[in-house]
């Protein structure tokens, strides 16, 4: 028998009250599954971090200019307040894709210089963008007995597993300046000259980053392009310069598959 208690809706009519009432139902359910959805996806998104780059502050700077294993600089603040480290060390770079001058780091190498420039930082990770021009050695009377250079403390062979990324954007130049969508800007920086360095997540939780060097001397930065932002895993002498981790590495020891006992990055200090 056919039920004739049930509504027929026409568009250009009023709606019937038990069809107003099961629409509304239907959009409160669909408008909490919207919601629920967006902070779902907002929390399972990846954080960009905390990376800056002053590009419209330039700032003075003056210290010694060291060459290896990366062009630095470092700047004594023994004296001064609010610093925990006698010496801050800066890495230089150039603006745009372009890593410090090789030519001007020979001749500058060891020298009390002063300079302009943008300064990147992520955390502790400390780099300048240098204006070039600006680059100037400086006399100075009597020298400090900083100037002596902070010897290596060896932490001996380790392996790690993380991502190789260019120093710059990863500081704060680009943001976020890691995994696979930064991977052909990273690949141009590191061609570059923009010193290489692997991220590395311990098994805290926390971030660091080591720099990467030659463990013969040479340049790594063309044998490094094909690994740039991929998981990989790495062997070579770790060692602290002040407060900059350094990994002496050989290309050929860079594997792009991390085994258990790598990627938990434990890393103990040992006696210098």
């Amino acid at each position: 028998m056919k039920n004739t208690d049930d509504e027929f809706f026409i568009g250009w009519s009023p709606m019937p009250p038990n069809t107003r009432i099961t629409l509304m139902k239907s959009l409160w359910i669909l408008f909490f599954i919207v919601i629920v959805t967006a902070v779902a996806g907002s929390a399972l998104q990846r954080t960009i971090g905390t990376a800056s780059f002053e590009y419209e502050t330039v700032r003075d700077f003056e210290g010694y200019f060291h060459k290896d294993p990366v062009p630095m600089l470092v700047v004594d603040r023994s004296g001064q307040s609010g610093h925990e480290n006698p010496r801050s060390r800066y890495l230089l770079v150039h603006p745009f894709k372009f890593g410090f001058s090789k030519n001007s780091a020979s001749q500058l190498n060891g020298q009390f210089i002063s300079l302009r420039g943008k300064l990147i930082y992520r955390g502790q990770d400390t780099m300048i963008e240098v204006i070039p021009e600006s680059v100037k050695p400086v006399l100075r009377s009597v020298e400090p007995q900083s100037d002596t250079p902070t010897p290596f403390m060896d932490l001996g062979e380790v392996s790690l597993c993380g991502e190789i990324v260019d120093s710059k954007c990863y500081f704060g130049v680009m943001n976020p300046g890691d995994w696979k969508p930064h991977r052909a800007c990273a690949i141009r920086c590191i061609s570059g000259g923009i010193p290489a360095v692997l991220h590395v997540k311990m098994s805290t939780g926390q971030s660091r980053v080591y720099i990467l060097a030659s463990a013969n001397g040479e340049s790594i930065q063309q044998a490094i392009l094909p690994h740039v932002a991929i998981p990989v895993e790495i062997s070579g002498q770790l060692r602290m310069l002040g407060d900059l981790s350094i990994l002496f590495i050989h290309p050929e020891s860079i594997s792009p598959l991390c085994s258990a006992a790598a990627s938990v990055n434990r890393i103990e200090p040992k006696e210098p």
